[in-house]
């Protein structure tokens, strides 16, 4: 049985909005990603990649450009669909001639290989992300996948565009969704480690308040929000056992 911890109790508030964005990204973010990722990372996880999402991917946006057409005939604003969607379809082609060889070294790998690699990874990124001529120094791993690799595809999707292009729309909403998704992903994680790193500081402030009293002013100490129990034996017993695992037996040791 998990015990509500004293970070738990008073600071672990849910931020409704930020949920929201975060779970909007994920939810509409693995085609459009998948759409760019096959072009500069490599060795995905095995589920990660997968025929039927290189095929759903195809379908999707195949049949886009017939929809945006007869809207534009419905408006007034239509052209010729190859003149326009010509270099559409050729996108689509390279993704797929990559998305199959991607396919390929991940599914085809030795078996071992295939075992050891994290399922779900997302694939090698490009080394020359890290070795860009106009930076003094290597990016982040974190700023490659928020800012570099989609701005890569927003500036050749912006060539597109000014050639008239729709492609370059498509090019330039994808690398806009890829970066925002791992914007959410950078905010899911950096929550993540935050709550574990405030969670252990509240107990050990607690514990600190418990057993030595008056606690040290320091900066940055965590607010308490009780009295203490006048029994030092009583106040020691509840500070050992807010150190404590979650787990109610302290010799449980979770695999």
């Amino acid at each position: 049985m998990k015990k509500q911890t004293y970070f738990q109790t008073f600071y672990a508030r849910r931020n409704m909005i930020q949920e929201l964005f975060l779970a909007f990204f994920t939810s509409i973010a693995s085609y459009p990603k998948l759409l760019l990722e096959v072009f500069i990372r490599k060795n995905f996880g095995t589920r990660y990649i997968n025929m039927a999402s290189i095929i759903t991917v195809l379908i999707i946006f195949a049949w886009s450009p017939a929809i945006t057409y007869q809207v534009g005939q419905f408006t007034g604003h239509a052209r010729s669909f190859w003149g326009a969607y010509a270099t559409w379809y050729v996108f689509l082609a390279a993704f797929l001639v990559m998305a199959v060889i991607r396919w390929r070294e991940t599914h085809l790998a030795p078996a071992a290989e295939r075992w050891e690699r994290f399922s779900l990874s997302n694939g090698d990124i490009a080394s020359f992300f890290y070795k860009l001529p106009f930076l003094k120094g290597a990016p982040s791993t974190r700023a490659v996948q928020t800012f570099y690799e989609p701005a890569l595809f927003f500036l050749i999707g912006l060539l597109f565009r000014f050639c008239g292009q729709p492609v370059g729309t498509l090019l330039m909403v994808c690398s806009i969704i890829y970066a925002l998704a791992y914007v959410s992903a950078y905010q899911k994680g950096d929550d993540f480690l935050r709550n574990h790193l405030d969670d252990m500081r509240c107990n050990q402030d607690v514990h600190d308040f418990l057993t030595k009293r008056p606690r040290p002013n320091q900066s940055g100490n965590v607010p308490i929000f009780f009295e203490t129990p006048d029994d030092p034996n009583m106040c020691q017993k509840v500070a050992d056992r807010i150190e404590l695992n979650d787990d109610d037996d302290p010799n449980t040791v979770a695999l």
